[in-house]
């Protein structure tokens, strides 16, 4: 059963981009991300909550924050206020696992982090 859950997440995983092109590894909460733009995460893990601090370029149009859980479904959807901000999210009612954050800009992912929920 563990080796058949193990391919499972290598097989969903292989569906997320972990890298941009040209460059090295990228640490292990920062998968993809456009210039100027930012997304932190703290505390990661999370076992209650978690807070989103980001910054957005002036020119984007208004974005849209996607919570992935690891096989895909989008857990949670928040508009941000402004260009800068921070965002609490309450993660009591996450299973524990690994979750996939994305920024999206007028259609476009802009960024994208993963957070770990543990109890």
């Amino acid at each position: 059963m563990k080796k058949l859950t193990t391919l499972i997440i290598v097989v969903l995983m292989a569906n997320f981009s972990f890298s941009q092109a040209g460059s090295g590894s990228l640490p292990e909460d920062e998968l993809k991300s456009a210039d100027l733009s930012e997304l932190k995460i703290y505390p990661n893990p999370a076992r209650e909550c978690t807070f989103f601090e980001y910054s957005i370029p002036a020119d984007c149009e208004k974005s849209i924050v996607r919570i992935y859980n690891i096989i895909g479904e989008e857990i949670e959807r928040i508009e941000p206020d402004g260009l800068t901000g921070k965002i609490k999210i309450n993660t009591f009612e996450y299973e524990p696992g690994l979750y996939i954050v994305k920024m999206i800009n007028a259609g476009h992912e802009i960024l994208s982090r993963k957070f770990r929920v543990v109890r």
